[in-house]
Order: C-alpha cells, then structure tokens, then sequence
C-alpha cells in the first residue's frame, strides 16, 4: 500500500486509530488527509497523538509540503487544511 487518502469530516481520529495495525504491516504509507480543528472533537488530544506517531507536513496550495509542529496544527482554523502524514518508525 503507497497511500491513504482520508477525509471523513470530524472522524478522522476514529479512522486512523483503526488503521494502527495496517499502518504499522506497511511503515512506507503516506497518508494525506483532510483536517479541520475547528471542527474535530478534542483537536489538541489528536494533534498530540498525530505528531506522537507521524511526521508531519502540510499541504501548501502549490503542492508544497512544509513540516508542521503540534502548535501550527492546534492553529489551524475554520477552513480545511489538507496534511501529509508519515509514520514513524515506533
């Protein structure tokens, strides 16, 4: 598996923590997915759990990746903001 899109509207912590076991039989996954705190139940919990887990960038507009931190993703709001996640080795 090379990559996961996931854009579930306010589930994506449900998603991706029942995707553990698959994540972790294929380390390379880049998974690119849809987040909006404003809208995610317990968004600082989730940034901390992603950052804990993944590598994180998020998606510019030009397709660039630009590394995010958990405070740049606690700080994103109201409009949808699209990142680019890597597994860490764990």
């Amino acid at each position: 598996m090379d990559i996961v899109k996931i854009d579930r509207e306010e589930f994506e912590p449900q998603v991706l923590r029942g995707m553990e076991e698959t994540i972790k039989s294929n380390p390379g996954t880049q998974i690119v997915m849809g987040f909006t705190p404003s809208v995610c139940p317990n968004a600082s919990e989730f940034s901390k759990y992603l950052v804990s887990r993944f590598k994180i960038s998020r998606i510019e507009g030009s397709s660039r990746l630009e590394p995010t931190s958990v405070q740049e993703l606690q700080g994103m709001t109201f409009h949808k903001h699209h990142v680019d996640l890597h597994p860490k080795l764990l």
